[in-house]
């Protein structure tokens, strides 16, 4: 079970990579003294809570607030009515046998945009070759790093990108991009500008730059699951009720208090606000009159557990976040983190989600399972999700499969250097 205590600096609203944590284990009855464990995979920061191993090796077993070593289990667990899941170590994705790299060729470039920090691309995709001999280069970046021209000449695209990479600045010419930061964010944050350069440069993109541009404003995306739920019906696709306010004057109406208030764009958390009622709403929309802001409202659900489904190319996993701290927005408060079984409900709305905006190949949905037992889906997240902690490295290996896929379908043969469009002099 990981936590995390702030907000996603990539936006998603499941959050982005939360730090391991045993502030839990408080809640728990008294613990024993932690010992060591044997060498193997460790799930850092989790101790047994019946002979005291920390970290646990091997399997960790969950049972509600509480884990276990497998050898505890083995030994005998105590009944409960919680579900018992298997935390197993993450089996790394087989590395494929590349092809050997043609000196000869130039290599192809990728230009993934993610200033976290955490994930290193360059070691991700460290001696990728495509199956026609072209090596793969990566560069790793910020949105705030990057500047560019692009060009349209002669029936010909071309872009070149000077990357602030730490004290330097290298040039680049992307033929790839894999997009992990929001292009929007808080203010300043705002990459549209950049993000519209290379559409008109026609760079490919995991997702595609229509995916990530229709998911910058949250009612369009809303829309989309709409018109989800009007084909597969409310009970196979439930979207939570919503209504939208284009201006601080049509604030009139809301769904029965409490309403949950999302203004404009706000990622992680920021722009949300519990409005308990109508005078607090009356309230909220006199403040909304000092900008020109959008915003919704959606009924407040007393919620068990959020829920997150995952779909990274053909790989599926899916799973839950229960505040721990009471935070009702659990993800800028104190939270746990744990997988739980991939249904086909789940896979349903995962796939749904993908196919929108042209596709989506990496694509997340978000929902929440109320305190009766109800599901409603609130919002999908894109290439910029964030993923669950200790899975984090097989899912990036799935990542890097995924674009080097998407690179052979855009480049199946060799490109000379010479052939590929060059930028136009500048003039003196």
């Amino acid at each position: 079970v990981s936590t995390q205590s702030t907000g996603n600096a990539r936006g998603s609203s499941m959050g982005n990579q939360p730090s391991p944590s045993i502030a839990r284990k408080a809640l728990t009855h008294t613990k024993p003294k932690p010992t060591t464990t044997a060498p193997g995979y460790q799930h850092t920061g989790i101790m047994c809570d019946r002979c005291g191993a920390c970290p646990i090796s091997g399997i960790r077993w969950q049972l509600g607030t509480e884990d276990f070593c497998d050898a505890c289990k083995r030994a005998g667990l105590p009944e409960s009515t919680e579900q018992l899941f298997a935390h197993h170590p993450p089996v790394p994705v087989p590395k494929v046998e590349y092809t050997v790299p043609d000196a000869q060729l130039k290599p192809r470039q990728l230009l993934v945009v993610d200033s976290i920090g955490r994930d290193d691309w360059v070691a991700i995709f460290k001696d990728a070759t495509l199956p026609c001999g072209t090596r793969v280069e990566v560069f790793q970046c910020g949105w705030q790093d990057i500047s560019f021209t692009s060009y349209f000449e002669n029936n010909a695209s071309a872009i070149v990108c000077s990357l602030q990479m730490g004290s330097s600045r290298v040039m680049c010419r992307p033929d790839m991009l894999l997009l992990r930061n929001e292009v929007q964010g808080l203010p300043p944050h705002d990459a549209r500008n950049l993000l519209l350069g290379f559409r008109h440069a026609q760079v490919p993109s995991v997702n595609s730059l229509e995916s990530v541009y229709a998911l910058l404003e949250r009612p369009w995306a809303f829309a989309e699951l709409i018109r989800l739920q009007r084909k597969l019906g409310p009970e196979t696709f439930p979207v939570v009720p919503q209504y939208y306010y284009p201006n601080h004057s049509e604030m009139q109406f809301t769904p029965e208090y409490p309403v949950v208030v999302k203004v404009a764009h706000g990622q992680a958390g920021y722009g949300k606000m519990k409005v308990d009622s109508c005078k607090q709403f009356y309230d909220l929309s006199s403040v909304m009159a000092m900008n020109r802001q959008y915003c919704t409202a959606e009924p407040f659900l007393e919620g068990e557990y959020d829920i997150r489904i995952q779909k990274i190319g053909p790989h599926y996993r899916a799973f839950k976040r229960q505040s721990v701290s009471g935070e009702w927005k659990t993800n800028t408060g104190t939270s746990t983190v744990s997988p739980i079984e991939m249904s086909e409900r789940y896979k349903l709305w995962a796939d749904e989600a993908s196919g929108l905006f042209g596709g989506m190949d990496i694509v997340s949905v978000d929902a929440v399972r109320t305190t009766e037992g109800q599901e409603f889906i609130l919002e999908i997240n894109g290439s910029s999700s964030g993923f669950m902690p200790s899975m984090v490295e097989q899912d990036n290996d799935h990542v890097r499969e995924l674009v080097l896929a998407r690179m052979v379908q855009e480049y199946p043969v060799p490109t000379s250097d010479a052939q590929r469009p060059a930028a136009p002099e500048s003039e003196s």
